[in-house]
C-alpha cells in the first residue's frame, strides 16, 4: 500500500501541473486501479487452497478503492474477500463505502446486513443488549435502503422481512408484507411468511386466511404445501387454546 499511495501522490502532482485533464496521467491511474483489481481476483481465487490469501485478496482491492474511490468495485470486493477470510467487522467500511457510491448492486446490501446481523447475535452472547439492538437496526436500515434501490428483487425483500422481525420490529413487517403481497398477490412464499407472520402476532383468522391461501397457491404450483398446512393447523390449535382459556 505504501507504493500505491505514492504512486498516486506523484499521479495528483502531476495532474496539478497541467492545466487540463491530462490523458496520460489518466490511463496510469486506469492502470494501476487494474493491476490492483487483478492482484486481488488471484489473491481470491488461490483463497481456496490458502484462507489467508482471502485478506492478501482484501488488501488489493482495498487498494483498487483507493485508486478509484468513486468506483464501487473496488470497495465492494474487498468486502467480500474480507468475509471470506473471516473478518466481517472488516467489511463494513468497504461496503458501506460501496453503497454510498451510488450504483452498487443488491448484493452490497444484503452482504452488509448480513455483517450487522453477524455483530448484533454476538452482542447478545455477550450480553450487550444495546449493542445487539443497534446493529440489528442498522440491518433494517441497510435492507430497506437495497429495497428501495431495488424493489423487484426478492431476495432483498425476504431479507428486510427477517430482520425486521429478529429486531421485533412486527408493526414495520407487517406493514412490509402487506405492500409485498399487494404487488404479489400470487406467490406462494409471500402469502405463506405473511400468515406465519400473522400466526406469530396471534392474529389467528387472518393468519387462518392466508395459511389456505398458501396451501392453494402451492398445490396449484405442484409444489409441496407441508409447511403450510402445518402452520395452519397451529393457528387452529393455538386459537383453540386461547378460546379454552377464555372458557375457564
Amino acid at each position: 500500500r505504501p507504493l500505491v499511495e505514492e504512486a498516486l501522490m506523484a499521479l495528483n502532482r502531476a495532474q496539478e501541473l497541467t492545466p487540463e485533464p491530462d490523458a496520460d496521467v489518466q490511463n496510469a491511474v486506469t492502470t494501476l486501479w487494474i493491476n490492483e483489481m487483478q492482484a486481488g481476483s488471484r489473491s481470491f481465487q488461490r483463497g481456496a487452497e490458502d484462507q489467508s490469501a482471502y485478506m492478501a485478496a482484501a488488501e488489493s482491492f482495498k487498494n483498487a478503492g483507493m485508486v478509484l474511490p468513486d468506483s464501487t468495485d473496488g470497495h465492494f470486493n474487498a468486502g467480500l474477500a474480507f468475509i471470506a477470510a473471516g473478518s466481517s467487522e472488516s467489511a463494513v467500511e468497504p461496503l458501506e463505502m460501496a453503497i454510498a457510491n451510488g450504483d452498487a448492486d443488491a448484493d452490497a446490501y444484503t452482504y452488509l446486513a448480513r455483517v450487522y446481523v453477524e455483530q448484533a447475535a454476538n452482542a447478545e452472547a455477550a450480553e450487550m443488549t444495546e449493542k445487539a439492538a443497534e446493529m440489528n437496526s442498522k440491518a433494517s436500515a441497510t435492507l430497506e435502503a437495497g429495497v428501495a434501490a431495488y424493489p423487484g428483487d426478492e431476495g432483498l425483500q425476504i431479507e428486510l422481512l427477517n430482520a425486521l422481525q429478529r429486531a421485533g420490529e412486527m408493526d414495520r413487517a407487517m406493514a412490509t408484507y402487506e405492500g409485498i403481497i399487494a404487488a404479489n398477490p400470487d406467490n406462494a412464499q409471500y402469502v405463506y411468511n405473511y400468515g406465519s407472520l400473522l400466526l406469530q402476532a396471534n392474529r389467528y383468522e387472518e393468519a387462518q386466511m392466508q395459511l389456505m391461501k398458501a396451501v392453494e397457491l402451492y398445490e396449484a404450483q405442484g409444489e409441496p404445501s407441508a409447511r403450510a398446512l402445518f402452520n395452519l393447523g397451529a393457528s387452529f390449535q393455538n386459537e383453540a387454546v386461547d378460546l379454552y382459556a377464555q372458557i375457564e
